[in-house]
């Protein structure tokens, strides 16, 4: 186990050493095994990267490419539609049909 950890450069934590035991030296170990056995031997990979959230507040949206217009004069004045009543390649128009 020391072995394989050393040989990352002592970058590789729990999940890699127990991938590299599977696919290098055929091995198939529990995960919490390798986790409790790099803890007695004192060896941790590196911490991962935690993830950058970004505060979208003043990022600018796209240019509305549609033109919608969602400004109504009165209520009820202005109503969105699905997307289903529109005819397009994946999505065969529906044609009403005249009753009577």
């Amino acid at each position: 186990m020391g072995e394989v950890h050393a040989n990352s450069r002592g970058t590789n934590g729990r999940l890699r050493v127990k991938a590299a035991l599977r696919i290098e030296h055929g091995l198939i170990v529990n995960q919490k095994l390798v986790q409790r056995i790099m803890r007695d031997l004192d060896i941790h990979g590196l911490p991962q990267c935690k993830g950058v959230t970004r505060n979208l507040a003043d990022v600018a949206t796209h240019d509305d490419l549609v033109n919608r217009n969602f400004v109504a004069d009165r209520p009820n004045a202005s109503w969105l539609t699905d997307i289903t009543e529109h005819p397009s390649p994946w999505i065969p128009a529906v044609v009403a049909t005249p009753t009577g």
